[in-house]
């Protein structure tokens, strides 16, 4: 007897949530099938294998084993399948490094394939697109605008020539907590107003500290380092990415924090051309005056090189300058207060070299305190400023310790 619209099977499938399961459904099979067994994983003859890989889910992939501190994650995985594993991270190929010699091959033998960074919503928007140099796509521009921040800000003959500033500083560093050695210091604060200072000193031209924009500085530095460090669901998941984006107020405050800081960097170059069309500035050989001084002869080169490029390089050297110095003093003396009899060794080579009536070390001696040098490196080997250095992106296909690394995967090397 044939099925009449009134059958119960007709009326089981007119059902609106079934007939949208029915829908669907060759959908999620099509997504467990592509992301259990995609095609450009499929190994021909002779290929080298890929790395090992954890057991994904569908659309997500490895992304839920990753927790609040993603660095003890990606060792943990580590250590469970090997130095070199392959996560999908959402839409990302994902090589996570924690082996020397596959360091070693990234970073030295192969670095040209693998100068690129994946640009990420916070990165692609603080630093103008690309502009900078950490985030740059590999090309001329980013040649071009690496070759002038090694040439005009860290040089050795560069370095050497900020002598005067870093002994200012330090001293006015020295003077602060005489002043406030009956109370409580908050050396975190400390030591990070003295890197912004010198960053500010030999970038801008000008220590931060009592100008118009010191705060504005600061919040500058805090805020964009947060917001790069934040997970952002659209990354990885770009469907998710306009809902939870707006949902959530990521990108609410992205905008925010890029507005406030350009309008920031902006009136410090307006400033700076101001003080020279009417004759009151003094030239002080600062990174910010190289660039205005650049801007015209990369433009006779063919350079896009534009106020937006001096920003986002700018960004770029009190992001790394700041954080990457103050993290590290923080963690010395922390560790030396936890480790007396380090600290007393400390004190004695500091009094050997420099001299039992003297109060005041010079740059010339640190050459000579050899556990001075031994403590900073264990130091950085304990407490990095980033657990996981900056991301890397591969442009070709090729061989890493005999396995192979598909084009566009994104390389994560863990610090710790």
């Amino acid at each position: 007897m044939p099925c009449s619209l009134s059958s119960p099977i007709i009326s089981l499938l007119l059902h609106p949530p079934t007939m949208l399961l029915l829908l669907i459904l060759p959908l999620i099979i099509l997504l467990i099938l592509f992301t259990f067994f995609p095609l450009s994983n499929k190994i021909t003859i002779g290929a080298p294998p890929l790395p090992p890989s954890p057991p994904k889910l569908p659309i997500i992939g490895n992304l839920h084993q990753l927790s609040p501190l993603p660095h003890r994650s990606l060792r943990a995985l580590s250590d469970l399948h090997g130095p070199l594993i392959l996560l999908r991270l959402g839409r990302h190929p994902t090589l996570v490094v924690s082996s020397p010699s596959a360091v070693q091959e990234i970073t030295q033998t192969q670095d040209h394939l693998f100068l690129n960074r994946p640009l990420f919503k916070a990165t692609h928007e603080l630093f103008y697109h690309g502009r900078d140099i950490a985030f740059a796509p590999y090309g001329e521009y980013w040649r071009e605008m690496k070759k002038t921040a090694i040439l005009h800000l860290l040089s050795s003959k560069k370095v050497e020539s900020y002598k005067k500033v870093r002994k200012e500083e330090v001293g006015f560093m020295m003077e602060e907590i005489g002043r406030t050695m009956t109370t409580a210091t908050n050396m975190t604060e400390v030591f990070n107003s003295l890197s912004r200072d010198v960053v500010s000193r030999v970038v801008i031209g000008r220590a931060a500290r009592r100008t118009w924009w010191e705060h504005g500085l600061r919040s500058l530095i805090d805020e964009s380092s947060e917001l790069t460090g934040e997970f952002y669901v659209g990354d990885y998941i770009p469907l998710l990415g306009s809902i939870f984006g707006v949902v959530g107020g990521f990108e609410r405050r992205l905008r925010n924090v890029f507005q406030r800081s350009d309008e920031l960097l902006e009136q410090i170059m307006r400033e700076r051309r101001k003080e020279e069309d009417d004759g009151s500035y003094v030239a002080n050989h600062s990174f910010l005056d190289c660039l205005l001084t650049l801007q015209g002869k990369m433009k006779c080169e063919g350079v896009a090189f534009d106020d937006a490029s001096i920003k986002a390089i700018v960004k770029d050297m009190f992001g790394a300058g700041t954080e990457a110095t103050s993290i590290p003093m923080e963690w010395a003396m922390a560790e030396l207060l936890r480790h007396p009899a380090s600290m007393k060794k400390l004190k004695q080579e500091i009094i050997n070299t420099v001299g039992p009536n003297e109060t005041i070390i010079k740059e010339k001696h640190l050459s000579k305190m050899s556990y001075l040098k031994a403590v900073i490196k264990e130091v950085l080997r304990l407490h990095p400023p980033g657990s996981i250095i900056v991301r890397r992106h591969l442009t070709e296909e090729t061989t890493i310790n005999g396995y192979r690394i598909p084009k566009g995967t994104m390389v994560l090397i863990g610090a710790i």
